[in-house]
């Protein structure tokens, strides 16, 4: 009893201080959110959707899952205070990452035009779609950059190098959107994605690593450890990034970039909602989790007290919205995009089962069953494509809240 009581306070702790950068986040968010909805409309609101979609896709392509594994074995290794093989993983990471980031530019460059067809019935924005490799790269890197703070358990410097990276890269942004319209859309991408990186950076240099001797046959070994349980996770990842990037093209190619711009604003806004919640889970739980990954007793108390955790401080959020949800649309954005109230009404249902499975998911991570995880979350992504598709067919842009839910 006194072992759970102690757990609730340190994961109070924890999901109150990540929490709390990301309200900061959230209001930082909020300002450059409804500069985006003024300066572009609904249609420059969908374009930058669907890029930003790509660069999470090809993110997770260039990272295959690193930056997941490497927070289980940064902690695994912290925690039984094995300096040596911390810092091999450490700079083993950082290698890899460069080397497949740049890999991940060629790709971009060289598929530029396929993509473009592909995404928007036109090969008129292969330049964007190119120069969204930079992006790519730094998305890549900042990371790794975190999961380093993450598997050393340095909570304040996560939620730190996130609100810094958010509010340099919501000024930039703002500034490009100004000067340039929907033409500074990629330029934005690519500074903010930069600024995320550089926010990173201030936190992780002051990381001591021992100077050690590391060759290609040490690096080998630990790539092999961290694609082990990393692929099949990049793997899930890929599969969600997908789902939600055929659900973009399908309403591009049925509905235009209007209907993008009114779903996006709907599921983002959906997803601030609990972000302060599920931030905590990434960040700090995760970790912990691995640390106790052998101890089904331990993990059992864990998820549970992180899950009534969670429904306490997520349940008003959610009750505070459905009460003023066309006030805050009209705040946030404008009243153009007052067709994602319909939506967000029914996603609030498939918000609260996020927060409910969220802490179960993470015990298959932890545990490195990485393939079953795979497998469920292959399972939940078809399933929602599938009934995306037959409520947006009956009921238009409304039954994609309902297929959510």
């Amino acid at each position: 009893m006194e072992d759970s009581k102690k757990n609730k306070k340190e994961i109070l702790r924890s999901t109150s201080l990540l929490g709390g950068s990301s309200l900061v986040i959230m209001f930082i968010n909020m300002i450059k959110t409804k500069f985006i909805a003024v300066l572009l409309g609904p249609t420059g609101v969908g374009y930058m959707a669907v890029l930003n979609v790509l660069r999470e896709l090809f993110t997770l392509i260039v990272n295959m899952g690193l930056n997941s594994s490497g927070v289980r074995q940064i902690a695994s290794y912290n925690a039984s205070a094995d300096e040596k093989k911390r810092n091999e993983t450490i700079i083993s990471l950082r290698i890899l990452i460069w080397f497949f980031g740049f890999v991940g530019i060629l790709c971009l460059v060289f598929f530029s035009r396929i993509i473009s067809t592909l995404s928007f019935g036109s090969k008129d924005n292969a330049l964007h779609i190119a120069l969204l490799g930079i992006a790519v790269m730094f998305n890549s890197a900042y990371l790794i950059n975190l999961c380093i703070l993450q598997g050393l358990r340095q909570v304040s410097n996560v939620a730190k190098t996130n609100i810094w990276g958010s509010l340099l890269g919501a000024v930039v942004s703002v500034f490009c959107f100004l000067l340039l319209g929907d033409n500074g859309i990629i330029l934005a991408i690519i500074l903010s994605s930069l600024c995320a990186l550089f926010s990173s950076w201030l936190y992780t240099r002051k990381i001591k690593i021992q100077k050690i001797i590391i060759n290609i046959r040490i690096i080998l070994v630990n790539a092999k450890k961290l694609y082990t349980i990393g692929i099949p996770i990049a793997l899930s990842g890929l599969i969600f990034y997908l789902s939600t990037y055929i659900v973009q093209i399908y309403l591009t190619r049925t509905a235009g970039l209007s209907a993008v711009g009114i779903y996006q604003s709907a599921f983002a806004l959906s997803g601030v909602l609990v972000n302060f919640v599920l931030a905590a889970m990434g960040t700090d739980y995760y970790p912990r989790l691995s640390a106790i990954s052998d101890d089904n007793e331990k993990i059992s108390t864990e998820v549970n007290s992180q899950t009534e955790i969670a429904l306490l401080l997520t349940l008003p959020a959610l009750a505070v919205t459905v009460m003023f949800l066309p006030h805050i649309i009209k705040i946030l954005y404008s009243k153009s995009f007052y067709g994602a109230i319909d939506i967000l009404m029914w996603a609030i249902f498939g918000v609260l089962g996020r927060v409910v499975s969220f802490p179960m998911s993470f015990i298959l991570l932890a545990k490195a069953r990485s393939i079953l995880y795979l497998v469920i979350e292959a399972i939940t992504n078809i399933l929602q494509i599938f009934l995306f598709v037959i409520f947006f067919t009956h009921l238009g842009l409304v039954g994609c809240g309902v297929s959510f839910a």
